[in-house]
């Protein structure tokens, strides 16, 4: 939660600090509940029947905040829990005590979504781009509805991402990622939250400002909280369970909270409405429409559950490049990695044994008459 990209981006984050003690408890300092006004949200959907796959380091499945909430997953790893019920980084039990912890008093954290269901993908830190593409379709292929991935990588081929996001979206299912922290990322956003098709999330302040550490470029979609965000904690990391931290981590957790209330009010919208209403009725900040920052601007939560938002044919932040038919492709087709250039060569070079072959005729036609004659 600390970074957007946190442990799990570049194996370089700042440390989570122990959710610091107050009269107020745990509960009282979850700020961005209030200032998003969850409690009026809920009025309207807990998140409740929806599952939200959680990307990340692993879960701590018997937190007494999400016990009973977080559903036997994987590990792709290889090196941990079969189910993703470990996490030794914090980092994943964060995200989803964010979207989905239950609350419980004023000693307990409480999430965005209490009645969604968790799914942990555990991946490792700074996972190969493959792994991160598979996790993608597993979520897809075990039903989750929403798709959470508070990390990020640098690639310049990510073909394979692409295709995942594309299969995501072929069925409904909303992937939504962080667009990174200028601590452990370059100012530009970082995959995944760069793919079209993602919601890439920004970060902002307390007053509502932009966050002044978070990444931000063009794909921006989205932004939400990311300053100091109180949430669960791995118990194997700090014996109280609870840390707080900075980055937007913790804006694309919300983000992906709020997309899980607005799936469970409106079951039957495609993952291009789902995302339509989120940005469509978000508050819109700096620039008017869409800017580098705040994308279409932060998240609003009861507008987004409340308003009236007409059907879209388009995703409104992009649609994944169309998939390769090189498989499929007839022999005399081009490849569609083969450079242009190298055809003109084979083009030339023909010619010229074209040539070579004619003029050697020629002569070799004059030489026979001669002796003839």
């Amino acid at each position: 939660m600390v970074a957007a990209l946190g442990a799990l981006a570049t194996g370089t984050a700042l440390a989570l600090l122990p959710a610091a003690p107050a009269s107020a408890g745990i509960h009282g300092q979850e700020w961005f509940l209030d200032t998003l006004h969850i409690g009026q949200a809920h009025r309207y959907s807990t998140g409740k029947g929806v599952t939200v796959a959680v990307v990340d380091s692993g879960i701590d499945a018997g937190h007494p905040d999400l016990k009973g909430h977080v559903r036997k997953g994987v590990d792709l790893t290889g090196y941990s829990d079969k189910y993703g019920w470990g996490d030794d980084s914090g980092h994943g039990t964060a995200m989803a005590g964010i979207i989905a912890a239950q609350g419980g008093g004023e000693d307990h954290a409480y999430g965005i979504a209490p009645g969604a269901d968790i799914l942990p993908v555990q991946v490792g830190s700074d996972p190969p781009i493959e792994r991160l593409a598979n996790a993608i379709r597993w979520s897809v292929d075990h039903h989750a509805q929403v798709i959470n991935i508070s990390m990020g990588i640098n690639r310049r081929d990510y073909s394979v991402l692409t295709a995942a996001v594309r299969y995501a979206l072929d069925h409904n299912v909303v992937v939504i990622a962080a667009a990174g922290n200028l601590h452990n990322s370059p100012v530009r956003i970082q995959l995944p939250a760069k793919v079209p098709g993602v919601v890439a999330v920004t970060g902002t302040t307390r007053s509502g400002s932009f966050w002044d550490q978070s990444s931000h470029s063009k794909p921006a979609a989205l932004a939400a909280p990311a300053d100091g965000i109180t949430s669960t904690d791995s118990r194997t990391k700090f014996k109280t369970g609870y840390s707080t931290g900075y980055g937007t981590s913790a804006s694309a957790a919300i983000v992906s909270g709020v997309a899980a209330l607005v799936r469970a009010k409106y079951p039957d919208l495609d993952a291009a409405n789902l995302i339509n209403r989120l940005t469509a009725t978000a508050d819109d900040k700096g620039p008017k429409g869409r800017d580098s920052r705040y994308g279409y601007g932060i998240v609003d939560p009861v507008r987004a559950l409340t308003a009236k938002v007409p059907h879209v044919d388009r995703n409104p932040v992009g649609t994944p490049a169309a998939k390769s038919h090189r498989a499929t492709r007839r022999a005399s087709e081009p490849s569609e990695t083969t450079p242009v250039g190298l055809y003109v060569g084979i083009v030339v070079a023909m010619l010229v044994v074209v040539a070579l072959l004619t003029a050697l005729l020629v002569v070799r036609g004059r030489r026979a008459r001669r002796r003839r004659a």
